[in-house]
């Protein structure tokens, strides 16, 4: 049985009541989308879906006659896997013209869209790295590990759009340089954060022409202005969470020293004065100071520290809620 929800928006010059049976289709299987949509009068319809990655489109029609009503459209994996279109995110995007004239131009972005999604049932096994996952309906997701107050070591992915259901990643126990193998620090924790597609688009599985990482960003005007969520506002391919390099030595007070000096091009671009900086020993609560400037160097006292090679970890929160992430080694005698 299909489950519609009624999704009023407003269009230029007249409301579009919308409606979508599910936001997922899978060109796997036999699997179909049902939108419905009412006319408040006679026009000619243009109607397509298109991809956020890479702008891929798929045309449904162009120039159709359509009386004032209700009308549907159907969207089956059957048709669609002769296009052998990519995987992705799609928007709908309907215009009806009256006397060569829009009388409405509606695209799925027009509504509320965004909100933060929890994810359930997260468990991640450090010595095959599989990390599983619940999430209750579809939506683009990123993962992260480390520690329950909130120091990270690793982004694992970003953007990846998910339908609703368990899903599982493969962590290689490295931290975000991909230099250095962190699975042994006690305490690291799996997290994943996820936001909610538009209402109207849904996502497309097709295991012959998976997800483009690559791709350009094509999201129509205005993308931005009903987005919900921090992540949200972002595009799935800006840098988020960045690689911090330094170095650490301990003093002979007992003081450590962090030295941090050139830094990658996408740290560069992305650093602001405006910043927090956290620093933990072994996943231990960690230092918070404000307006670390870079470069530099940068001393802090911090109690007693384990003999022998402890894992220092270094996170910069940066504007918009972006992270870098450093980790290193450091031996106490």
């Amino acid at each position: 049985m299909l489950v519609f929800v009624m999704i009023t928006f407003l269009s230029f010059s007249a409301k579009l009541n919308i409606t979508l049976s599910k936001n997922s289709l899978d060109l796997n299987t036999s699997d179909s989308i049902i939108y419905k949509f009412y006319l408040p009068s006679g026009a000619h319809t243009n109607i397509k879906f298109v991809n956020i990655y890479g702008g891929e489109e798929i045309v449904f029609e162009e120039n159709n006659a359509r009386a004032k009503g209700w009308h549907e459209v159907m969207l089956h994996s059957d048709s669609l896997r002769q296009g052998n279109y990519s995987s992705g995110v799609y928007y709908a995007e309907i215009v009806a013209m009256q006397n060569e004239k829009p009388v409405i131009e509606f695209n799925s972005f027009q509504g509320p869209w965004g909100n933060a999604i929890a994810a359930e049932n997260i468990t991640l096994n450090k010595e095959s790295g599989e990390i599983s996952f619940s999430l209750s309906e579809s939506c683009i997701a990123k993962t992260r590990i480390g520690y329950p107050n909130g120091s990270m070591v690793r982004t694992l992915s970003f953007g990846v759009p998910k339908q609703s259901g368990m899903h599982s990643e493969i962590w290689d126990g490295f931290e975000q340089t991909g230099t250095l193998s962190v699975k042994n620090m006690d305490g690291l924790k799996a997290k994943t954060l996820a936001y909610e597609i538009p209402q109207t688009s849904f996502v497309l599985l097709n295991a012959g022409n998976p997800l483009n990482f690559d791709a350009e960003p094509a999201y129509p005007k205005n993308w931005l202005k009903y987005a919900l969520s921090s992540y949200a506002k972002r595009s799935w391919k800006e840098d988020y969470d960045i690689e911090l390099d330094y170095t650490v030595k301990e003093n002979d007070d007992e003081t450590l020293t962090f030295t941090f000096g050139g830094q990658t091009k996408s740290f560069t671009n992305n650093f602001s004065p405006e910043n927090e900086i956290y620093i933990s020993i072994h996943g231990a609560q960690p230092v918070e100071n404000p307006n670390v400037a870079i470069p530099g160097d940068y001393t802090i006292a911090f109690g007693e520290i384990p003999k022998g090679m402890n894992f220092v970890l270094v996170n910069l929160i940066l504007p918009e809620g972006k992270v870098a992430v450093g980790v290193k080694q450091l031996l106490i005698d």
